[in-house]
C-alpha cells in the first residue's frame, strides 16, 4: 500500500517507476527549454493489484492535454506534468492514473 497526503493506493509495483522517470527527465528539461509543455504518454500494465510494467515517454504539446483510458488491464495515458514538481510530481501523476 502506498499512502501520500489524502491519496491511498493498494497495489504493488513490479517495476521501478522512479527509475523510468529519472531516465526520461533530460527530455522533459529539453521540452521545457524550447518553451513547450511537457506531457507523459504511455501505458501502465496491471493485473489485479500489481503494476507489471510502465512504458512512458516525454512529449511536447502547446497546451495542456489530458487523455486517460483503460483497455482491459492496461491504462493508456497522455497527461501534462509540471517540471517544477520534479520526478516526484510526475510519479504522483502516474499514481493518480492507477488509483
Amino acid at each position: 500500500m502506498i499512502r501520500g497526503g489524502t491519496l491511498e493506493y493498494n497495489f504493488t509495483w513490479k517495476v521501478n517507476p522512479i527509475e523510468k522517470l529519472y531516465e526520461l527527465w533530460p527530455e522533459v528539461s529539453e521540452i521545457t527549454r524550447i518553451g513547450a509543455l511537457p506531457h507523459l504518454v504511455g501505458i501502465v500494465r496491471t493485473f489485479k493489484d500489481n503494476i507489471l510494467a510502465l512504458e512512458v515517454e516525454a512529449i511536447a504539446y502547446e497546451s495542456p492535454t489530458e487523455l486517460i483510458f483503460a483497455d482491459g488491464d492496461d491504462i493508456y495515458f497522455l497527461v501534462p506534468i509540471n517540471p517544477k514538481d520534479g520526478i516526484e510530481g510526475a510519479y504522483i501523476r502516474i499514481l493518480e492514473l492507477v488509483g
